[in-house]
């Protein structure tokens, strides 16, 4: 399976190899989303829509979306368009918490903000579609962007922040090196599931 790998890449970028090496010790599995420092400056010198180029063929062809959560991920707005494109491509979602793996100096930060509180969606049943919406001090619908056909149980809801749907975890003190594979199976069983029905 491949996966997406959304984070901060300052200062988390240690961490975030540990969890992706992990990943990839997994037959079959790919990951995408890294680049280095210069792609992402070139692409933030030419414009808003380089940099969403980016993402969108990054995520091309992927079916899971990790979001690796330090201390100011959710505050990371390319952090934000990841996780709602991920979204609207059907992705599952899993959220990781970082700060608890020691750095390569042996030390360890309290756990950021989980950025899947600042994202997520409204039901238009008027106009049958779904817009995605983001929370920067009250919520915002992102541009044009919608969704025809979410892959969520949203039979009982007007709307909801992506952490009500797809769970998050740490690193540490959940056993992620053990139980992993566990998240990603749960995570994509719940956009499976909703697929099928769809």
């Amino acid at each position: 399976m491949r996966a997406y790998f959304c984070f901060h890449y300052q200062p988390d970028i240690w961490r975030v190899n540990q969890i992706r090496s992990h990943w990839l010790s997994f037959p079959g599995s790919e990951a995408a989303g890294f680049w280095d420092p210069d792609t992402w400056e070139e692409r933030a010198e030419n414009g808003d829509a380089a940099t969403m180029a980016l993402i969108d063929t990054g995520l091309n062809h992927t079916q899971l979306t990790f979001v690796l959560i330090g201390t100011n991920t959710f505050k990371r707005r390319w952090v934000r368009y990841e996780l709602l494109q991920s979204l609207a491509r059907g992705n599952a979602i899993v959220g990781i918490h970082i700060n608890s793996l020691p750095d390569i100096k042996g030390n360890t930060l309290p756990l950021g903000e989980n950025p899947l509180d600042y994202v997520g969606f409204y039901v238009d049943r008027q106009n049958f579609r779904v817009d995605l919406h983001e929370w920067a001090n009250e919520w915002k619908r992102c541009g044009e962007t919608a969704i025809e056909n979410l892959t969520l149980p949203i039979e009982n809801t007007d709307g909801a922040r992506l952490s009500h749907f797809f769970k998050t975890y740490d690193w540490v003190n959940d056993n992620g090196t053990q139980n992993m594979s566990t998240w990603v199976d749960e995570a994509v069983s719940l956009v499976s599931r909703e697929s099928q029905n769809s």
